[in-house]
């Protein structure tokens, strides 16, 4: 598999916001937003680095093949038999650790306060697949439609809750959980939450684009105190090292994909490679896009609300609070990466062209 596998993959999971997937919106997912369009920025703005134009250079004979999804010899519906696979590859994770009750009961609440404004209309999914086409026109369109519906099948939303509940009482203890509880529950708490899912917003995109452009035709991030403030924010709730490690793990099922749009052979070694590459880039993306989405989710809160939420993150029960549940969302992503992955690693024969291996 050669480098021209890499962007696209990259691309596909920069281009789509998670929260599009009908995963809940939160800090991390907001932010996906901003990594992808600090590549985009780069771009327009000509700061590409060697490395990304390495990425970018797509192999031109890459094959475009219009065929609906389905087996080629039997017409075999593939898109209806990955909600089973996916349930197999559940079936086989480990079981889950025993966790104290109040802890859990606590970790519920969270979850039902810090999720509750968030909603994305089934419909969304038919946009989505079609804005990831217009991105990348020489994935077939068999193949977007099977990843975006491992995608939806992986992450639903009902699982990623729960899971992300049982991984914060695991990781938190009862005194950290009651602390997060209050600030979810808090006036600015329902502030800040607030503007993350308006940033999120499909209404939001071009305003976001636009603003993102405008950051990097200046060559550097905006040192001014809403800036610093913005980067406290990313390094005291840990959210770039969770993008990086949550849009690691999605990685794999795209990079199959198209691995099999290029017709390219699907070992282990080169598939390893193929993620390390994205990584590499994501390393060098995601922090920046996490600034850039903060100063936009943030730019109509107050300078005093944004010191607010730096003393309840400076704080000893805060920044634990904080930490952990980006911790804890990103080791779920992390699990339904890899189910992800399987499931596409499972469909690859029955999705390349007629006549290939």
């Amino acid at each position: 598999m050669n480098r021209s596998v890499v962007w696209p993959a990259l691309a596909v999971i920069l281009a789509t916001p998670v929260a599009a997937y009908g995963v809940p919106a939160s800090p991390i997912a907001s932010a996906t937003a901003g990594a992808g369009n600090a590549i985009a920025g780069r771009e327009g703005a000509g700061g590409r680095s060697s490395a990304t134009r390495e990425l970018l250079a797509v192999d031109p004979s890459s094959p475009t093949d219009p065929q609906p999804i389905g087996d080629a010899a039997g017409g075999e519906d593939v898109l209806g038999s990955i909600p089973a696979l996916v349930a197999a590859n559940e079936a086989e994770l480990p079981a889950p650790p025993e966790v104290d009750g109040r802890r859990l009961a606590l970790a519920k609440e969270i979850l039902a306060e810090s999720y509750k404004d968030y909603t994305w209309p089934e419909s969304r999914s038919v946009e989505m697949a079609a804005d990831v086409r217009r991105r990348n026109p020489k994935i077939p369109p068999r193949i977007v439609d099977a990843t975006l519906e491992v995608f939806k099948a992986s992450l639903r939303p009902a699982v990623m809750e729960a899971r992300v509940a049982q991984q914060l009482a695991v990781r938190l203890d009862e005194e950290t959980l009651r602390a997060g509880l209050d600030w979810e529950r808090s006036d600015l708490g329902r502030r800040v939450r607030t503007a993350w899912n308006l940033a999120e917003g499909p209404g939001q995109r071009a305003d976001m684009k636009a603003y993102v452009e405008q950051h990097m035709r200046k060559g550097a991030m905006t040192d001014d105190a809403r800036a610093r403030a913005c980067a406290q924010i990313v390094a005291l709730t840990d959210l770039a090292d969770g993008m990086v490690s949550m849009f690691g793990s999605m990685a794999g099922a795209f990079i199959v994909g198209a691995a099999v749009a290029e017709g390219k052979p699907l070992d282990m070694m080169s598939l390893g490679k193929a993620l390390g590459d994205v990584r590499g880039v994501l390393r060098m993306v995601t922090r920046e896009g996490a600034v850039i989405s903060c100063l936009f989710a943030f730019r109509e809160v107050e300078d005093g609300e944004l010191d607010r939420w730096l003393d309840f993150l400076r704080s000893d029960a805060g920044g634990r609070y904080a930490r952990g549940k980006t911790a804890a969302e990103a080791d779920v992503f992390n699990e339904r990466g890899g189910i992800m992955f399987r499931t596409m690693l499972q469909l690859a024969p029955r999705l390349r062209p007629s006549g290939t291996a």
